[in-house]
């Protein structure tokens, strides 16, 4: 769950939850002590910063607050519901606060939930770095975080005590609007690149909390680029839209960067073409889309390419248009069935790719 999703599950809880009294359980078990404690205790105030949540039962602020700190992870979940007894917990779900007075209860599944005083808000605060949705973001000081840094840019945007709440597509998305490669030492940057950077930082991420997506073109060049770049520039994108190059694929410390290297020039420098960079590099191949589930595609855009439907919906396309070619299994490996419905699409004329 990125950072524009955490802002919005922290509005909800302002909206619905904040001023309220609760009975609070643990479904699953994994967080008895915790429910136990907050239990009919008023929730005061909730706070994000980055990917952490922060709920304070009790007191807003002070030596007598409960803070429940939440980090969901990457398929996390805080569900609010306005009818009683509302859904089944599931068996990840790790608390559920109840209103009856208010017909109101809410079911939370996350990685890490967590329960402490008004310390433990203070240490995590303190190792977060600046959240380009908060009002209170310092992008100067955030500069001067920078330019200390031995990491590459890539690095530094993955980099929760930098640049808190941006993920891995964010990343991907913000250099290629600034122009920056994922390998360019923050060292060598600009003052006024990395102002770019920081500038699509915001823009985006207010862009994810107002639409509840992660869409990155901008509407005026999405209606001229078309698909399948209407949602975003190279994230699980073959091709750059605007110059046509192959997008580039690496990882970085065990996650996958994407490039597009015309639009996005390493440029080079005394620091910048160091020996674990230059082998990561080398060793960069053509991105071959899949299905993502952090990030939807357009109707369009899956029509366009097969290869970001899952192998049951391949399938259902293909017994839906009575088009299942002759001689194709039911359990054909997926390569074939993007052909077979590439081939359906294009009556057999499939375009080279």
């Amino acid at each position: 769950v990125e950072g524009h999703g955490v802002h919005r599950v922290a509005a909800s809880a302002r909206r619905h939850l904040v001023g309220k009294r609760f009975t609070a359980t643990s479904p699953n078990g994994r967080f008895a002590h915790g429910a136990e404690v907050i239990d009919g205790k008023e929730l005061k105030r909730v706070d994000a910063i980055g990917k952490n949540l922060f709920y304070f039962f009790n007191e807003a602020d002070g030596p007598d607050a409960h803070v429940m700190h939440v980090h969901f992870g990457m398929s996390g979940r805080f569900s609010t519901h306005h009818t009683l007894p509302g859904p089944e917990p599931g068996a990840t779900t790790r608390l559920r606060l109840e209103s009856r007075e208010h017909g109101i209860c809410a079911l939370l599944s996350a990685m890490t939930v967590e329960l402490g005083d008004i310390s433990l808000f203070q240490t995590k605060r303190a190792k977060l770095g600046e959240d380009p949705l908060r009002e209170d973001a310092d992008a100067d000081r955030l500069w001067e975080k920078f330019t200390r840094s031995r990491k590459s840019v890539g690095l530094a945007l993955m980099d929760q005590a930098m640049f808190a709440g941006v993920g891995n597509i964010y990343r991907a998305e913000i250099l290629y609007k600034a122009g920056v490669h994922p390998e360019q030492p923050c060292a060598d940057l600009p003052r006024s690149s990395f102002d770019e950077v920081w500038r699509h930082s915001v823009e985006l991420l207010q862009r994810g909390f107002v639409t509840g997506s992660i869409l990155t073109v901008d509407p005026d060049e999405a209606k001229t680029l078309g698909e399948p770049w209407t949602r975003r520039y190279v994230y699980n994108q073959r091709s750059c839209g605007r110059c046509g190059s192959a997008v580039k694929t690496w990882d970085i410390a065990a996650r996958t960067v994407y490039c597009c290297e015309v639009c996005q020039p390493l440029v080079k420098s005394e620091t910048s073409n160091g020996a674990s960079a230059a082998v990561r590099i080398k060793g960069a191949r053509d991105h071959v889309p899949f299905v993502s589930h952090c990030a939807a595609e357009s109707p369009g855009t899956l029509a366009a390419e097969p290869e970001k439907l899952t192998v049951a919906k391949l399938k259902e396309i293909l017994d839906s248009a009575a088009a299942w070619p002759e001689g194709l299994k039911r359990t054909a490996k997926k390569a074939e069935l993007v052909a077979a419905v590439r081939d359906m699409a294009t009556g057999g004329d499939t375009p080279a790719t």
